[in-house]
């Protein structure tokens, strides 16, 4: 009894699934979209203006910071982007050239640098147009680890000097559209 109602339901699921389409040699698509990718394709390329780049010799280290995560924050409004501004670069002029009715200011916060075993570092930034009403913003990173000859105190003192570190940046993004943030890691 339990065999013939495993094959019974066996044979409706099968008759469900061949009404249903199965027997396509393609699944159907109810979109039209005939790209094997839902995602929609990247569109034309929108200017960045970088405001501010995170200094290796001469580290500038954000005061009221209080948390050691990384960070990307889209400032739209001039107030937002003044109140970030104040916060990393704490008694810099603030940039006045700014028209928040064109551009968005993303900042870019790396966080604390971890340590010697793995770093992260920051390689480019790029905009595209993504659909009728958003832009994505794409942030290329390179992760490779250190040299295994730590021993010498040059290198023991660069990675203490490392964890010291809090790379950030300030790009202008010439767009009023909805930012979605996208991020590449490439390994070394």
């Amino acid at each position: 009894m339990l065999n013939q109602l495993k094959c019974i339901s066996i044979f409706f699921s099968a008759l469900i699934l061949s009404a249903c389409g199965a027997e396509r040699d393609t699944p159907f698509n109810p979109s039209g979209n005939t790209n094997s990718s839902s995602a929609a394709s990247i569109g034309a390329s929108v200017p960045v203006k970088e405001i501010y780049k995170y200094d290796e010799i001469n580290p500038a280290q954000p005061v009221f910071i209080d948390f050691t995560n990384k960070q990307i924050v889209v400032a739209s409004t001039e107030d937002e982007f003044e109140y970030y501004w104040d916060i990393y670069k704490n008694g810099v002029a603030i940039p006045t050239d700014l028209d928040f009715d064109k551009v968005q200011v993303v900042i870019l916060d790396l966080g604390n640098i971890g340590n010697c075993t793995q770093i992260t570092s920051y390689r480019n930034i790029r905009a595209n147009e993504y659909s009728g009403n958003t832009v994505l913003v794409n942030f290329n990173y390179r992760e490779s680890g250190s040299s295994s000859s730590t021993s010498s105190s040059s290198s023991a003192s660069s990675c203490a000097n490392l964890e010291e570190k809090r790379p950030f940046y300030f790009y202008s993004i010439e767009s009023r559209k909805k930012i979605l943030i996208d991020e590449n890691v490439s390994f070394e």
